[in-house]
């Protein structure tokens, strides 16, 4: 074999050379997991940067700019990265971060799958980041009892969400919350019957409209 230059184990973009294949080329492993054969010259040109993933992203992404999918990955970023976003010291400002693969939204794209009407993405650990094997589609009632600002209080043995509890006892919501902020323990909040003072449940009742009289 005559002389050659020897770019094993070189990065070049996305590529990452493994070995030589003959006839000035090489044998190449890109970011996503595809391989791709690239010639010498092309690779130090920086024609050839990836397996052709990077230009089906750059098009697929075009296409999907503004849909609600595409505006959950911006979302992500902005609260993990932007330190204006109001929620960044729930995200970023702990140490949540967007993975390196997410930053590309074709491959947020791929990992997740295409997001169901009235879901958002939530970490199963909230202590860990976005990133594949953390994060699933989830219905937004499940994702804010998920949220680490939600209350959650033990009562018996169980520990769940005010959320939770004020279903599983049919009490209104906003009466355990009154009760918990006030200081009461989890057996009385829980037990004790609801008083007028208390709030209740908001219930619409429209307005009857007064019968008017003609008067001669």
């Amino acid at each position: 074999m005559g002389k050659y230059q020897d770019l094993t184990g070189n990065r070049f973009g996305r590529l990452t050379v493994l070995t030589y294949v003959g006839s000035s080329k090489w044998r190449c492993k890109c970011e996503c997991g595809g391989e791709a054969i690239c010639r010498t010259s092309n690779l130090n040109r920086g024609n050839s940067t990836s397996c052709g993933c990077h230009n089906r992203e750059a098009h697929f992404k075009h296409g999907m700019s503004g849909t609600p999918m595409y505006k959950v990955w911006q979302a992500m970023r902005d609260r993990c990265e932007n330190p204006k976003n109001r929620d960044f010291k729930n995200y970023g400002g702990r140490g949540i971060t967007v993975c390196a693969r997410w930053q590309e939204f074709s491959r947020f794209l791929a990992d997740m799958g295409a997001r169901p009407q009235g879901f958002d993405i939530d970490r199963e650990d909230n202590d860990k980041g976005y990133e594949p094997g953390n994060c699933r589609w989830t219905s937004r009632q499940n994702n804010l009892n998920n949220r680490r600002d939600c209350n959650r209080v033990e009562w018996r043995g169980e520990v769940k969400t005010v959320a939770e509890w004020s279903a599983i006892l049919d009490i209104n919501e906003e009466t355990l919350r009154y009760r918990i902020n006030k200081g009461w323990p989890a057996e009385k909040a829980f037990t004790k019957p609801v008083a007028r003072s208390e709030p209740k449940p908001y219930v619409y009742r429209p307005r009857l409209e007064r019968r008017r009289t003609n008067r001669n």
